[in-house]
């Protein structure tokens, strides 16, 4: 690592003030100083100085200090630098958003690779993806030598290939547009931070939005309930968000005028991947989009009501899937 690269000190901590730290009986403390130090592009020194000024951790003899995750993520996205891992992710994955329509509704073919932690066969649990949805095709690349592999206890490794077409819609009920501008206001206000959430309190995300913090899969779960109270057909998804590199996402549907149409706060929240910065007059129309449309990047997963994508069976626990995701734009051929 380049010192002239690397992220100050003062950008970090300067950020732990930006976010809400992961409560201690929702953490899991499993990240060390050398992991979050090339996550953050710092030194591990100061690793160790975020420790010493506030950020949660938990002592582990022969190993030192180590971290949850969604911490160390939440440090990297709030540090403002532009430099670190999560960032650089999350300008990846959403630079789309501010270019032409065509961009994010014309067909697209993607080549998919999703992969278990580590090789231990029988402890990790995939969800599959679903290929059953609208604008979704399930394609056999002829003379590649691929074949869809079904996920399951024992499964590490499955890799899919598939065409996306999105389509520009609209929600009309004026109860979900209600509902979906208040969410997006608490948002917006700083009533609620929009963070990286632990999957344990992803799934209990009452309680996260309580606590005053929010990721994708917290508000679809949330505004799917608040519209289910209200009446109306809905339900909360989650999947793979395709691009430069790959990662999860979740969406709400609400089904109307016979077909299901997605509301997507996460990204009308935050559709440059910089939440701290203006948005940009070009990701207009894309933000509107996100009240009904739907997008050639995202792949739903057969996984209910947005629940974890991979279970850790040893430890009995949901995990997060980001790192463990990868995507290619594919023209058919290789």
């Amino acid at each position: 690592m380049h010192a002239s690269n690397s992220i100050l000190l003062h950008d970090l901590v300067s950020g732990l003030s930006r976010f809400r730290f992961i409560p201690p009986d929702a953490a899991h403390y499993d990240t060390d100083v050398a992991a979050a130090a090339a996550l953050l592009n710092t030194p591990p020194e100061n690793i160790l100085e975020l420790a010493d000024h506030g950020m949660p951790c938990r002592y582990q003899p022969d190993i030192g200090p180590l971290f949850d995750l969604a911490d160390v993520m939440n440090a990297g996205n709030n540090s403002r630098s532009g430099r670190t891992a999560p960032e650089l992710t999350a300008i990846f994955l959403m630079r789309f958003s501010a270019g032409p329509s065509r961009g994010w509704l014309d067909p697209k073919k993607w080549m998919v690779t999703v992969r278990a932690p580590d090789a231990r066969p029988g402890r990790y649990q995939l969800s599959d993806v679903d290929p059953t949805g609208p604008g979704i095709v399930s394609l056999i690349p002829e003379g590649v030598g691929w074949a869809v592999v079904g996920s399951g206890t024992g499964t590490r490794r499955y890799q899919t290939a598939v065409q996306l077409t999105g389509t520009c819609d609209r929600v009309h009920d004026p109860r979900a547009e209600d509902v979906y501008q208040q969410m997006l206001d608490d948002l917006y206000a700083g009533r609620v931070t929009y963070q990286v959430v632990s999957e344990a309190l992803r799934l209990d995300h009452h309680r996260a939005w309580e606590l005053g913090m929010a990721d994708c899969m917290v508000v679809s779960r949330v505004i799917a309930d608040r519209l289910r109270d209200l009446g109306l057909t809905a339900r909360a998804r989650r999947g793979l968000l395709l691009g430069p590199v790959g990662s999860e996402h979740a969406w709400c549907e609400v089904w109307e005028d016979g077909r299901w149409k997605t509301v997507d706060v996460g990204f009308a929240h935050n559709p440059t991947g910089r939440p701290w910065m203006h948005r940009p007059a070009a990701t207009d129309e894309f933000v509107a989009a996100c009240f009904g449309s739907r997008f050639n990047r995202l792949l739903p997963c057969t996984a209910p009501d947005a629940a974890s994508l991979i279970l850790d069976r040893l430890e009995g626990r949901p995990r997060a899937m980001n790192h463990l995701i990868g995507a290619t734009a594919w023209n058919g051929t290789q």
